[in-house]
């Protein structure tokens, strides 16, 4: 299961009726294992195509290594990613952004799979719900999407460098330190067009940025992935609501009618007149 911890917006357990929760924790683990599967093939052929030779941190895997990741993100993502995958002796900043973009199509790829078991959980339970079925399934996937933001900056890191896990850390500041890699120093590469706005440069893609630099610029970068994966999610939303909008409206059943047969219906005669029309008091 994913760290709650990430989730701090909205817990999914806030808005999941109990009856309900086994069935949400298996769209969970379905993207936390979709998702890391997109994540590992793109950091493979990413720090792959950035570091060809070992002049740079570290030799990469064999070619023979990488066919199964590079099947993967094929087959989750097509014929873009097979272009990506195709394309060689790109620039540095070029194969960042490429794998980068390869990473977030394959979590959207995800997203509007799993959307749609939620939507349609939520159709079937709306009477359990406290949100409509779109929000509560858009929800859901919100919540997922921020989650991935620890894993997008941790993708960063690994794609440019190989982390050195020689000293063993002592105490718990200095174990924070290495889960979430935090001397790690940005290469200018992913600041460089067509990764950033910086005008490439190949003689210093490889300087490295000061700390307060860096973790501005994984900021941005995490951001954006965010942003589009929202983005993306808003609009099968959106269309969705539309198709949800043209189906008749279920009215709210009405009461059974009682049958009474006329045999047990005794009528009665008025044996006087009927009042006058004066003496009839309105309702």
């Amino acid at each position: 299961m994913r760290n709650e911890g990430k989730d701090k917006s909205l817990n999914w357990q806030d808005i999941t009726p109990k009856e309900l929760e086994p069935a949400v924790i298996a769209i969970r683990e379905a993207f936390d294992s979709a998702s890391w599967r997109c994540c590992q093939s793109a950091t493979r052929l990413c720090f792959a195509g950035l570091h060809p030779t070992s002049r740079n941190q570290q030799p990469t895997l064999p070619a023979r290594d990488l066919d199964s990741y590079k099947k993967y993100l094929v087959a989750a993502i097509g014929d873009r990613a097979r272009e990506v995958i195709a394309k060689s002796n790109q620039t540095p900043s070029t194969t960042f952004k490429a794998y980068l973009d390869l990473y977030r199509m394959g979590v959207i790829a995800v997203i509007r799979e799993l959307f749609e078991e939620a939507l349609q959980i939520g159709i079937a339970q709306e009477s359990i719900l406290g949100l409509q079925p779109v929000e509560w399934a858009t929800s859901h996937l919100r919540i997922l999407i921020d989650g991935e933001k620890s894993s997008v900056q941790l993708w960063i890191k690994r794609v440019c460098d190989m982390q050195d896990y020689a000293n063993v850390p002592q105490g718990e500041e200095e174990l924070d330190a290495v889960a979430f890699w935090k001397t790690w120093r940005a290469p200018r590469l992913i600041r460089m067009d067509p990764a950033g706005n910086a005008r490439y440069d190949a003689g210093t893609v490889w300087e490295r940025e000061d700390e307060s630099t860096s973790q501005r610029l994984l900021e941005s970068h995490c951001k954006m992935f965010v942003f589009l994966c929202h983005s993306y999610l808003d609009k099968i939303a959106g269309m969705a609501e539309v198709q949800l909008a043209k189906r008749p409206i279920r009215s709210a059943p009405l009461p059974p009618k009682t049958h009474l047969r006329l045999t047990q219906v005794r009528l009665r005669v008025p044996t006087t007149n009927p009042p006058r029309a004066s003496t009839i008091v309105p309702n």
